[in-house]
């Protein structure tokens, strides 16, 4: 168990030290800076008192004085809502903007990124990169002339925190020279630069996930391990 701010709280995360979906509320509690702990469990082999919080036997969970809470974006909003300051937009078709992008992210973002990582054929990994393209393709021109996603474009906020781990994947797999999704989208890499440049960005997974996230890949025969030459769709 990670207890964060240093101080016991009545936020405790339940999660995989890998999850996209888990990193969210994690970020958004770290730049809130709002006490929190976490407890990393084996997703493999749950314990039955995480079933019994979360219906769908998925992280994250989020214990709270009022009961358990399930589902990132539902987590996010209320931790948004029951702390100070505010990350989603007060502007009503800016909230239902970055409520759209945080449902966009999970689907076709997180999921088809999850599965380029970890195919084992070049075929598969390649189909997955092109529909990564024609949605990056439409966060590009949403993101012309903006600085962030969310809201009006001029702060930081809740679209932002929905799509940061992706952004930290896509580097991830850049730095390993595997592949360049944001090549060719000018808009995308100066926000991802800017979201990069946010230390909880970082900070948001813990100390293992490195390990664990190379130990997922050997145990899916990730094609990237095996021939990390780029894919075409990459380049």
């Amino acid at each position: 168990m990670d207890t964060a701010a240093g101080s016991r709280s009545e936020l405790h995360l339940i999660s995989f030290p890998t999850c996209p979906f888990v990193q969210r509320p994690v970020m958004l509690l770290q730049e809130k800076d709002v006490p929190f702990e976490v407890t990393y469990i084996d997703l493999s082999d749950p314990p039955e008192w995480f079933l019994r919080l979360s219906p769908r036997g998925k992280v994250p969970a989020l214990k709270t004085e009022h009961g358990p809470l399930f589902e990132s974006q539902a987590i996010c909003e209320y931790i948004d809502e029951t702390t100070e300051g505010s990350l989603l937009p007060a502007n009503p078709y800016e909230r239902a903007h970055d409520r759209a992008w945080f449902q966009l992210a999970s689907e076709d973002l997180f999921v088809p990124l999850y599965l380029m990582i970890g195919a084992s054929t070049r075929k598969d990994a390649d189909e997955q990169g092109i529909k990564l393209k024609v949605t990056l393709g439409r966060l590009e021109e949403t993101l012309y002339g903006r600085d962030w996603l969310s809201g009006s474009g001029k702060h930081f906020g809740m679209a932002d925190v929905a799509c940061a781990p992706f952004v930290m994947r896509v580097a991830d797999a850049k730095a390993r020279g595997w592949f360049d999704l944001f090549e060719g989208f000018p808009q995308i890499n100066a926000w991802a630069d800017r979201l990069q440049a946010r230390p909880t960005l970082r900070s948001s997974v813990p100390k293992q996930y490195a390990e664990v996230e190379q130990k997922g890949l050997e145990d899916r025969d990730s094609i990237w391990l095996r021939e990390p030459q780029r894919a075409e769709t990459g380049r």
